[in-house]
């Protein structure tokens, strides 16, 4: 059964709809329909509970939102990325000082950050409140490619992270992860792909270099659900006349806990380390095999089994009803949600390893999967048969009472 302050805590968030936001549309030409011009300007515009619509298109500029709860929603084919070669400091993306009742969703956004200076592609920093990001092809050039720095709470889901050069250090060649987290909060990472760097720095791309790790973990506490890590692979280049290779890279790298708190968990991950980069053992000495793991203070739990399977069925016409099938481990506690949020209007609750998305949740149950791991639920389907948007999401509690997210949320026009 789900505990109590759980079930309440989903009941609360159910109760705490937001009421509608304002939007706001950006666009790189001005327009009919067009609010801004930049996603900076629409961001400083926008009040809490906004809703920010980004057009395709490549924006170059640096964008912070500090302290302000906001919805970004861009499409497949809307970039933010500073012009190439810049000389700033500033990450492409930073999200920062979210107070606890605050959050920042970033949906269907791609970050790529090509500065010549160190800093990574999107920066998480001082974040009481929730940050989540959906569907998003995040790359850096110059450091790692997510940067978590004390937030208590960040989601990344369908999410591919690449760091793509090392960086020079004071004259020391280091590999970057795709994510680093240095955190006294949590991390949720689901179904995503992760790749640390391998190349060799900006300015020299073909300089000797090691792998990056795909995950770099110094503090807090990280979950990993249907991840893919990879290490980078070994740079090569010449060392004199004779060409040397450099490590591969960790899949995933822990640091050594000593007075600081960690816990990294694993369920359904593949981990890949980096390829050594090609030598001349006539002339120089072979690279060090890459360990898969690196976890000094043995912080890494392994949680069994797989990520679980949604399936939902059509949308039944007015009166009847919404058939889901869970599929899982048998008698695994599930909790799905469906919701119909206004297209454009969405608001979100979270609870530890908890999402859900919802604009006016209609429907929400609890279950325990049956003796074969199958749980069946019909909903009533009142609504007109005009086209909705549905979104659905659905977790699983372990047996040590841990919760994770089975499935990215599926989104259906009906």
């Amino acid at each position: 059964m789900l505990r109590t302050p759980l079930a309440s805590s989903l009941a609360l968030a159910v109760l705490s709809l937001a009421a509608s936001a304002g939007t706001h549309t950006v666009a790189k030409a001005p327009g009919p329909g067009v609010d801004f011009t930049t996603i900076q300007a629409a961001v400083d515009a926008a009040v809490d509970g906004d809703l920010i619509l980004v057009a395709p298109g490549t924006y170059e500029e640096h964008v912070v939102i500090d302290g302000k709860s906001l919805v970004l929603a861009g499409n497949a084919e809307a970039l933010i990325a500073p012009p190439f070669g810049s000389a700033s400091l500033a990450p492409a993306l930073t999200i920062r000082n979210l107070a606890s009742d605050q959050a920042v969703d970033v949906r269907d956004l791609s970050v790529w950050r090509t500065g010549t200076v160190p800093a990574p592609a999107v920066r998480l920093a001082d974040n009481a409140g929730r940050v989540w990001f959906e569907e998003a092809a995040l790359t850096c050039f110059t450091g790692a490619a997510v940067s978590v720095e004390d937030c208590a709470d960040v989601m990344l889901s369908e999410v591919t992270a690449n760091a793509l050069n090392a960086l020079d250090l004071g004259g020391v060649v280091v590999g970057q992860p795709a994510l680093f987290v240095d955190s006294y909060g949590h991390a949720g990472v689901v179904q995503s792909t992760l790749g640390g760097s391998h190349f060799g720095p900006p300015a020299n791309p073909f300089a000797l270099a090691d792998g990056g790790p795909g995950a770099l973990i110094v503090r807090g506490d990280v979950a990993f659900d249907a991840v893919s890590l990879t290490g980078g692979n070994g740079n090569s280049s010449f060392v004199g006349s004779c060409p040397s290779g450099g490590s591969g890279g960790s899949a995933l790298e822990l640091g050594d806990g000593v007075g600081v708190p960690l816990l990294v968990r694993t369920r359904d991950v593949v981990l890949r380390a980096g390829k050594p980069g090609p030598y001349d053992p006539n002339c120089a000495t072979a690279p060090a095999p890459a360990a898969v793991v690196v976890d000094p203070g043995g912080f890494l739990a392994k949680v069994p089994g797989t990520v679980r399977e949604l399936e939902l069925e059509a949308l039944s016409p007015a009166g009847s009803s919404i058939d889901v099938v869970v599929r899982g481990e048998a008698f695994d506690v599930v909790a799905l949600f469906i919701g119909m949020p206004v297209v454009g209007q969405p608001a979100a609750a979270f609870q530890g390893d908890l999402w859900l998305d919802f604009g006016n949740a209609k429907y929400m149950t609890f279950g325990i999967a049956d003796a074969a791991g199958v749980m069946q639920k019909s909903f009533p389907a009142p609504f007109p048969m005009a086209p909705i948007q549905a979104r659905a999401q659905g977790f699983t509690a372990a047996t040590d009472g841990s919760w994770h997210l089975t499935t990215p949320a599926s989104t259906m026009i009906f």
